[in-house]
């Protein structure tokens, strides 16, 4: 996960290792940016230019299915 930019550096590493580091605890896959891709194209987001449109949203979806997919199999098989 990211913060905003205009939060300032101090806060987007705090923000960003809180994230990292409940994944490493939790044992969980930890996505990065799910905006990877997205975010600051004008295109794939909605008037606000924070939120994915419909075609951002696929973006986001192609970007976090790598690590969901395997899990949920996983919970499918047992």
């Amino acid at each position: 996960m990211e913060a905003p930019p205009n939060a300032g550096p101090v806060y987007a590493t705090a923000f960003r290792e809180a994230f990292s580091s409940v994944a490493r605890e939790e044992r969980v896959p930890f996505v990065r940016f799910v905006l990877d891709k997205v975010a600051g194209i004008e295109g794939l987001n909605q008037d606000d230019g924070i939120h994915p449109n419909a075609r951002g949203a696929r973006l986001v979806a192609d970007t976090v299915w790598p690590e969901l997919q395997p899990l949920l199999e996983a919970v499918s098989r047992s």
